[in-house]
């Protein structure tokens, strides 16, 4: 147990300092609206700010997005406790969620936006300026989305409330 402690929180705080760090750094050295094309097959970094939750949805209602996500954050920590069986994935994919989401959690506190900087996107001819964008995200969403892919098998394993030994 303690082991996956330190695998949750380690990957949580590096999860969050890198997360943090990178918006500062894109925020600081792009003007708002700005987009720089990395790679021209579909990697831009931009300067956007996200008023909703999930990609843009949900910004009607931003009042319950916090107290949401403290609900989440509850039940990540929850969830370390429950899945036994598969002690580090569950540790790491739990950790990437948890300072995934504390990232974003930060910024909503903060800024009452999130602050996302890497944009996917494809050309287009009959898009302004010729690209369509596909997504805008930041580390805590693509650390998200990784910790989701690794957890998905666990959720469905059908005895991860064995005993655990070192529980």
């Amino acid at each position: 147990m303690k082991r996956r402690l330190l695998i949750f929180f380690l990957l949580a705080a590096f999860t969050l300092t890198l997360d943090l760090w990178s918006k500062s750094a894109a925020f600081s050295l792009m003007q708002p609206g700005e987009r720089r094309v990395v790679l021209k097959v579909g990697l831009a970094f931009c300067h956007h700010v996200n008023q909703g939750g999930l990609m843009g949805v949900f910004s009607a209602v931003q009042f319950l997005l916090v107290p949401a996500i403290i609900l989440v954050a509850g039940a990540l920590v929850y969830l370390l406790f429950e899945f036994r069986r598969e002690q580090t994935l569950s540790a790491i994919s739990l950790g990437l969620l948890f300072g995934g989401t504390l990232g974003n959690f930060y910024d909503r506190l903060r800024y009452h936006c999130v602050r996302d900087w890497v944009e996917l996107f494809f050309r287009w001819p009959d898009a302004p300026g010729g690209l369509l964008s596909l997504s805008i995200f930041n580390l805590a969403d693509f650390f998200i989305l990784v910790a989701m892919l690794l957890f998905f098998p666990l959720i469905f394993s059908s005895d991860h409330k064995t005993p655990d030994a070192n529980f």
